[in-house]
Parts: C-alpha cells; sequence; structure tokens
C-alpha cells in the first residue's frame, strides 16, 4: 500500500479533469500527460488569481513535477511536455478568475490538498531507488533514500528548515562533497536506469558544512546508531530540488586517512517528497 502512494496521487488528480484545457495532441495525450496539463494550467491561473494558500500551491506544483518527471522517465521526450505547458498556459491565459469551471476545480484542489495533508508518510518509487517522506519526520528525517550498506541521503529536520545530508556508519569522516549536474555544459540527462552520475567536470561541486552525530536509532526507544551525518547548505538543497528527475548525483566521503566511499542517489520525485517532508 505504501508503494502504490504516487500512482494514487496521481489516480486522485486524475480525476480533477478540467474541461477547458485542450491536449495539444488530442487522442495521442496519456492520462499522466492530462494530469501535467491540468496542473500546468491551474497554477498560471492562480498566478493571477490568487487561488490557493502557499500551501497549497507548493502542493499543486509539487503534484505537477511528479507527473512530469513520470512522463520524461517514461518518454525522454521533454519538447513534448515543454509543448503541453506552453499550449496549457495559453488556453487558460483569456479565462475570468470568476469562471465557474476555474472556481469549481480550484475547490476540488483544495479538497485534494485536504486529503494529501491526511498522509503522513509516503513512497515514492523511482527507476532503481525510492524516496521515502515522513511528515512527522522518522529519527529527524523528513525525506530520504536508503544508499546501501547502512547510508542514507536526504533531508534532515533543522531549525532553518530542511538541509540535505548524508548518514554513514561511521565517524572518520574528514571531507565531504557533492557533485550535482550543471546543464549548462552537460546538458539534460536521459533517462538513467544504472544510475551513472554525471561527469565531474561538468558538475558543480559543493563541500560539506556542517558534520553531526548520526540521527537513525534501531528502535524507537534505542539510542542513535554510531556514524556520522555530513550536512550541506541551504544552496544545495535547492539545487537538489532543481535537478532533473532522470538525473542522479554522487556524494564523495573522505576519511582522515585520505580513504574515498562514492554513493549515488537518484533524483525522481525529490519534490514530492520534498513537499510531504517539509510540510507538518
Amino acid at each position: 500500500m505504501l508503494g502504490m502512494a504516487k500512482y494514487k496521487i496521481l489516480a486522485l488528480l486524475a480525476l480533477l479533469a478540467l474541461p477547458f484545457v485542450t491536449s495539444p495532441t488530442n487522442a495521442q495525450v496519456s492520462g499522466e500527460e492530462r494530469v501535467f496539463a491540468e496542473r500546468v494550467a491551474m497554477l498560471a491561473i492562480d498566478g493571477r488569481c490568487n487561488l490557493f494558500t502557499p500551501q497549497q500551491r507548493r502542493a499543486l506544483n509539487a503534484f505537477m513535477m511528479q507527473a512530469r518527471g513520470s512522463i520524461l522517465r517514461a518518454k525522454n521526450d521533454i519538447e513534448r511536455l515543454n509543448l503541453i505547458a506552453y499550449q496549457s498556459r495559453n488556453g487558460v491565459a483569456s479565462k475570468s478568475c470568476s469562471d465557474p469551471q476555474i472556481i469549481g476545480e480550484a475547490a476540488r484542489i483544495k479538497r485534494a490538498y485536504s486529503a494529501w495533508r491526511m498522509q503522513m508518510i509516503a513512497e515514492f518509487p523511482g527507476t532503481s531507488r525510492s524516496w521515502t517522506a515522513s511528515r512527522a519526520g522518522v529519527d529527524n528525517w523528513r525525506a530520504w533514500q536508503e544508499l546501501g550498506h547502512g547510508a542514507r541521503a536526504g533531508f534532515v529536520f533543522a531549525p532553518n528548515g530542511l538541509v540535505f545530508g548524508i548518514e554513514v556508519p561511521t565517524q572518520n569522516i574528514g571531507t565531504a562533497r557533492v557533485y550535482l549536474r550543471d546543464v549548462r555544459r552537460l546538458g539534460l540527462p536521459r533517462a538513467n536506469t544504472n544510475l551513472v552520475p554525471p561527469a565531474r567536470s561538468g558538475s558543480n561541486v559543493y563541500n560539506a558544512t556542517a558534520f553531526a552525530p548520526a540521527q537513525s536509532k534501531e528502535t524507537v526507544h534505542s539510542a542513535t546508531r554510531i556514524g556520522v551525518l555530513v550536512v550541506f547548505s541551504n544552496e544545495v538543497t535547492r539545487a537538489i530540488i532543481a535537478l532533473d528527475p532522470r538525473d542522479c548525483f554522487e556524494i564523495e566521503l573522505v576519511s582522515r586517512e585520505g580513504r574515498i566511499s562514492r554513493y549515488v542517489v537518484e533524483v525522481g520525485d525529490v519534490i514530492a517528497a520534498f513537499a510531504l517532508g517539509a510540510e507538518v
């Protein structure tokens, strides 16, 4: 049931059909493409009409990006998606804020948001790895990916919001870096089933900003595991959220003796996972 959360969200939003959104390919449009078009259209209308609260708007944007990511991973056709988005925005540009269809759709989205707010934990499957998100948090983690061998990467709660970090079962870490694709040098990725990270020569490099004790526990009442949590800046959090859903990225940890460990994180539905984990 947990693993189906992503598809239940998309199915829920697919029911919120917008009859005034014209599909660029008519009969050829897929269900997910229509969901994507509808979310783009309502976000465009909201930009003019201020229909939603900031929380509702963030959730709607996360749902839109989730549909976009699913389509891109399946079809790798960003030009088609850009065309759908363009025509969706144009198709509602002349709609009045008081249009009954707009008001009705906004009300349905608000009801969908209320249902989503009741969801405390969800899993967002990827090509090779999944994001797990918890609204209440698990050992201070709000959205994370298990990387194997006791390593976990994702977003942990901090006084200034969620920050990206990696936790490993060792305390002997001297330096840490994360390598994120620079699309200006490497271009956009294609579907990447083998999780091959982008070339370092075309990546932006960020150094860790803090080291802390591990956050995870074996059980609710046990002490935290032996290990270290490596934390990166808010700039890294923003950069990861902006990555293409087909992409992955690499984290490099260097021990005090110079031993190097590398971990690969799949981008996938990071935006949807972050949105659920960030909102309490």
